[in-house]
């Protein structure tokens, strides 16, 4: 049924004739058949050009990038989470494309726990660990992320232009290591491989005297 206006007259209802309305069944299966198929969606490009981003670390340190996140158009944020109190469950976050972590240099376990979890909730999310230092102890376990994981400095990580950079190369699934963090790994790594070399003198608990027996 269509409803037609004229001007100067009242509204009526005109049925128009069952031949000139009649569309082929064939030709609706069909298309609805293709757009499912496709799995189109009418302007669906530019509903999917935005990359979530799941910010784990210190209040001080999520704030001014959830401020900067806001105005990037490009850029959502999904949630933020605060390390000492993070959510019972992995499943209770939210998934996003691109995870940003603070490692604290003196406990970053805690935080590196969280990405894993994340990452092995959704093997898609790519992770950016923010370190702002390495002990010689930790620098083998860090360089094992290395080959998965971005891995910048708090001073990349206040970088607008560069940050973004990090953030889309990581949510397309090709990590970034920042030649500071190379060093620090690579310093760490010498330094803890020469301790292991070194041998073990062993501690005498007598004072041995060298010489002739009286």
């Amino acid at each position: 049924m269509r409803r037609i206006v004229r001007s100067g007259r009242r509204a009526r209802v005109r049925v128009s004739s069952r031949r000139s309305r009649r569309v082929s069944a064939p030709q609706q299966v069909r298309s609805a058949e293709s757009v499912a198929a496709s799995g189109a969606i009418p302007n669906a490009k530019t509903q999917n050009t935005t990359t979530s981003v799941t910010l784990i670390g210190p209040v001080s340190w999520r704030e001014p990038l959830a401020r900067w996140i806001e105005y990037e158009a490009e850029l959502v944020l999904s949630t933020e989470i605060e390390p000492d109190n993070r959510p019972s469950h992995v499943f209770d976050v939210p998934t996003s494309d691109v995870v940003i972590a603070f490692a604290d240099a003196a406990k970053p376990d805690p935080v590196v726990e969280l990405a894993l979890e994340l990452q092995a909730k959704n093997r898609g999310t790519g992770i950016i660990l923010v370190l702002s230092g390495i002990r010689d102890d930790m620098a083998r376990r860090f360089s094992a992320y290395a080959g998965s994981w971005s891995m910048i400095t708090p001073r990349m990580s206040s970088d607008p232009v560069r940050l973004t950079v990090v953030i889309q190369s990581s949510a397309r699934g090709m990590p970034v290591v920042e030649p500071a963090v190379t060093k620090m790994l690579e310093a760490g790594w010498r330094t803890n491989t020469s301790e292991d070399l070194m041998p073990e003198i062993p501690q005498l608990s007598e004072p041995v005297t060298i010489g002739k027996a009286a």
